[in-house]
């Protein structure tokens, strides 16, 4: 399925441990917590499998992700960088 998004778009795993900024069709920044830890990740899709990926987050494939609102996703980042400890990639 292909969908017209105006960007950006942002997700969270439904188990709440990862959320996504989707800039556009081929880059999306993800934070990943893990334990005290949180780590955020930078994906440019230069690969299939990669924009396949991209495209089944927005496209909220198989339920595993769902839409949240910008305030959400920035919610989820103050309070990792509040309450976790940041590990960089």
């Amino acid at each position: 399925m292909s969908t017209s998004f105006s960007f950006p778009q942002y997700r969270r795993l439904v188990n709440g441990r990862s959320y996504y900024k989707v800039l556009d069709k081929t880059h999306m920044e993800e934070i990943q917590i893990m334990g005290k830890f949180w780590i955020r990740y930078e994906l440019t899709a230069n690969i299939l499998p990669e924009r396949v990926l991209i495209e089944d987050v927005l496209n909220l494939h198989d339920k595993r992700w769902e839409e949240i609102t910008e305030a959400q996703f920035l919610e989820f980042l103050d309070e990792c960088r509040r309450d976790r400890y940041y590990q960089p990639m």
